[in-house]
C-alpha cells in the first residue's frame, strides 16, 4: 500500500511540463558554469541566461501552486496563463536584452512591459511561496522607493516615478538580474565577501598601503577601505559632490573626483542652462597617501 499523501495527483501533461521546465534550468546552469557558450564562440550576458532561470521558475512557480500557497493537482486558467506570460516575456527579454540595454536610457515600452511582468510576478511568487511576511518587507521597501524624496534626515533618496521604479527592478542588470538571481542560479567560485557597503559605488582605485577608496554615489562624498581592520568609513563628503564617479591620484598624492549629474541626466531632468550646482565637476582630496602603482 502507497503512504498517505498531501499532495493532489497531477495530470500527466503537468508532471512532464514541469519536469522539462525544472530539467532546462539544471542543463542551463550546467551550461553557464562550464562557459560552454564561450566555447563555441556565442556571445551571452549574464542577465540572458538568469531572465532565461527566472522566466522557467516562475513558470513553474504558477503552474505547481495557488493563490493560497498550496500544492494544486491543475493550475486554474488564469494562473495557467500568469505562467505563460511570465516564460513568455522573460525568454524575449533573455533573447533581445543586447537590444534593451542599448535602448535603456530611451525607456522602450518594452522595457516598461518586461519590468512590470517581473515585479508584480517575483512579489505574488513571494507571497505565495514564502509567505506574507517577506512579501510585505520587499513591498515596504517599494513603497519607500517612491516616496524616498520626502523622507527626511539620512534616509533621504531621489525621486522615482512608478514607471522608472518597475524599469529599474524589473530589468536594470544591478536589480533583480543581479545578486538576488546570482545566489540561486550560479555555482560558487571560491571567492569571499570582504564587507558590506553603505552606498553604491561607480569607481574605485587603492593607495600602496592597501586600503581602497570608492565613490559613494548617494552619499555624495569618497568612502574608505582599510586593509588592516575592514572597516568602511565615510572619507570625503561635500553636500554638492553629486553623484561622484571616478577617480584617479595626482603626482602630489592628492585624489582626484569627478562628480556630474548622471542621475538627474538619465531621468531627462538635467539643468543645463543654469543649474544651482555645477553639473559636472572635479575635486581634490590633498594628502591622501601613494597610490597602489608607486613603489
Amino acid at each position: 500500500m502507497s503512504p498517505a499523501t498531501d499532495t493532489p495527483a497531477q495530470p500527466a501533461w503537468l508532471r512532464w511540463t514541469v519536469a522539462g521546465l525544472a530539467s532546462a534550468m539544471v542543463v542551463a546552469c550546467i551550461l553557464w558554469n562550464v562557459e560552454a557558450h564561450t566555447r563555441l564562440g556565442i556571445a551571452l550576458l549574464r542577465q540572458q541566461y538568469m531572465a532565461l532561470q527566472l522566466g522557467l521558475a516562475l513558470c513553474i512557480a504558477f503552474l505547481l501552486y495557488s493563490p493560497f500557497g498550496k500544492r494544486v493537482g491543475r493550475p486554474n486558467l488564469v494562473d495557467a496563463g500568469i505562467a505563460v506570460l511570465c516564460l513568455g516575456t522573460l525568454l524575449y527579454a533573455a533573447i533581445d536584452f543586447v537590444w534593451l540595454l542599448k535602448e535603456q536610457f530611451y525607456r522602450p515600452w518594452q522595457i516598461t512591459l518586461i519590468g512590470t511582468v517581473v515585479v508584480l510576478a517575483v512579489m505574488e511568487g513571494i507571497r505565495r511561496r514564502a509567505g506574507v511576511m517577506l512579501f510585505s518587507i520587499v513591498g515596504v521597501f517599494l513603497v519607500y522607493a517612491l516616496f524616498a524624496d520626502k523622507v527626511p534626515g539620512q534616509l533621504i533618496g531621489r525621486a522615482m516615478s512608478p514607471q522608472r521604479l518597475v524599469d529599474y527592478v524589473g530589468f536594470d542588470s544591478s536589480a533583480v538580474f543581479s545578486s538576488p538571481l546570482a545566489v540561486g542560479t550560479v555555482i560558487e567560485n571560491a571567492v569571499t565577501v570582504e564587507t558590506a557597503l553603505p552606498a553604491n559605488t561607480d569607481g574605485m582605485t587603492a593607495d600602496n598601503a592597501g586600503n581602497i577608496y570608492m565613490t559613494a554615489l548617494l552619499l555624495d562624498g569618497v568612502m574608505r577601505f582599510d586593509e588592516a581592520t575592514g572597516a568602511v568609513t565615510r572619507f570625503a563628503h561635500h553636500p554638492e559632490m553629486n553623484w561622484p564617479d571616478t577617480m584617479t591620484w595626482g603626482p602630489d598624492g592628492s585624489l582626484y573626483v569627478v562628480s556630474n549629474h548622471l542621475h538627474v541626466w538619465v531621468d531627462g531632468e538635467m539643468n543645463s542652462e543654469d543649474p544651482e550646482i555645477p553639473n559636472f565637476r572635479i575635486w581634490r582630496i590633498p594628502n591622501v597617501g601613494q597610490p597602489y602603482f608607486a613603489e
